[in-house]
């Protein structure tokens, strides 16, 4: 099975503060390579060591052209759009510290068959959302069902948990589409691209639920020594995000 793992790293102090992030990362990318995906990252980190061990576990790399969340994305799905074979089935959009979900891969692309959706979101199980920070799970949790109120998917959809699969006549629309043009921030443009096309062109948008874990040494950490800087960093999210899908819902009423 040909699929192509994509995501953006940054992290300014990879054997320091950032180790945690940084090995997750890595591990994203061993666990990728093993299955046989491909995987691109596109890289703003300043110290080269980031980009170097990463292309040594089997990522191709990039360095980020232009500064900004919404252009690393953008660029990183341009370098895939380059990558594809014949054989390639699909495009998975992850965080980078999130390397279980490629266990789960060919279960979603055998749900984007099923359902013939152009996306599919893994939806977090009971199980998976008692792995997270409670904090989190509470913002993350809000953001969502605006997310279902506004849009009103076939299916209830979790795309606060992140990585997001979609097929390859849909990867231009995550490439070319210009979130400033609507008023939107340009951050998680993942979040933004298949309500839109799932209120403009009817998109099918398909969840499969998984048991994912989330990294425990990552968990505490962020639960101790992080604490107060991840918890400002949800709200942000929550506030940025729940902003976001109700400037969605508007402009795609129009």
């Amino acid at each position: 099975m040909s699929v192509i793992v994509t995501t953006t790293t940054f992290y300014t102090d990879p054997m320091g503060k950032d180790r945690v992030r940084f090995d997750l990362a890595r591990e994203l990318t061993q666990r990728s390579v093993a299955e046989g995906y491909s995987i691109v990252i596109v890289d703003a980190s300043p110290e080269r060591t980031v980009a170097e061990r990463l292309a040594s576990d089997g990522a191709l790399v990039f360095a980020q052209l232009e500064k900004g969340m919404g252009a690393g994305r953008r660029q990183v799905w341009r370098h895939a759009n380059v990558l594809i074979r014949p054989d390639t089935q699909g495009s998975l959009w992850t965080e980078p510290e999130k390397p279980d979900i490629v266990r789960f891969i060919p279960a979603m692309i055998s749900r984007m068959k099923e359902k013939k959706a152009k996306v599919i979101i893994p939806t977090r199980s009971t199980a998976s959302w008692e792995t997270y920070p409670g904090f989190q799970r509470a913002s993350e949790q809000i953001a969502n069902r605006v997310y279902n109120n506004l849009f009103q998917p076939e299916q209830l959809l979790d795309p606060m948990h992140g990585p997001v699969l979609f097929t390859l006549d849909a990867l231009p629309a995550f490439i070319d589409f210009n979130p400033a043009a609507y008023g939107l921030p340009d951050t998680y443009v993942q979040h933004y691209v298949p309500p839109w096309y799932m209120r403009r062109e009817g998109w099918k948008i398909a969840a499969l639920e998984v048991d994912f874990v989330y990294p425990p040494q990552q968990k505490a950490e962020e639960e101790t020594t992080q604490l107060g800087l991840m918890m400002e960093k949800r709200l942000d999210q929550l506030g940025k995000l729940v902003d976001a899908y109700f400037t969605i819902a508007r402009e795609t009423s129009r």
